[in-house]
């Protein structure tokens, strides 16, 4: 029994082989499937091409840095500050100072006074 058994798996598996040998040695099988893979190259080529493959990543490098710039923002509470420039900008024609000379007197003033207070308290302690 057991080698009618053995006979008939083994028969079944020659079988399996004989008809997996006729469909791939048949024209008509790689018909199908070579147009199959065909259409997919094409259809990669005309999504995925090299100029995606440049853009794509210059997008995400953009977005990235604003996230991380909203998220330090975000994170240290800070708010949208006045950028000061030590000089102008190249190619703009020199502007007045912002700040008039009393003024600058004024907050060096506080300034001393302030450190002056300082110096005082550390003193005493």
């Amino acid at each position: 029994m057991e080698s009618e058994e053995k006979q008939s798996l083994k028969e079944s598996i020659i079988e399996i082989w004989t008809i997996m040998k006729a469909c791939i040695t048949s024209f008509w099988f790689w018909v199908p499937t070579l147009f199959c893979i065909y259409l997919y190259i094409q259809l990669y080529l005309m999504l995925i091409n090299p100029i995606f493959l440049t853009v794509i990543p210059v997008i995400l490098i953009v977005y990235a840095l604003l996230w991380e710039e909203k998220r330090a923002k975000a994170k240290y509470d800070i708010k949208d500050s006045k950028v000061v420039y030590a000089s102008n900008p190249l190619f703009t024609s020199p502007q007045e100072a912002g700040a008039k000379k009393a003024e600058v007197e004024k907050l060096v003033e506080e300034y001393k006074a302030m450190l002056k207070k300082k110096k005082d308290s550390t003193a005493k302690d």
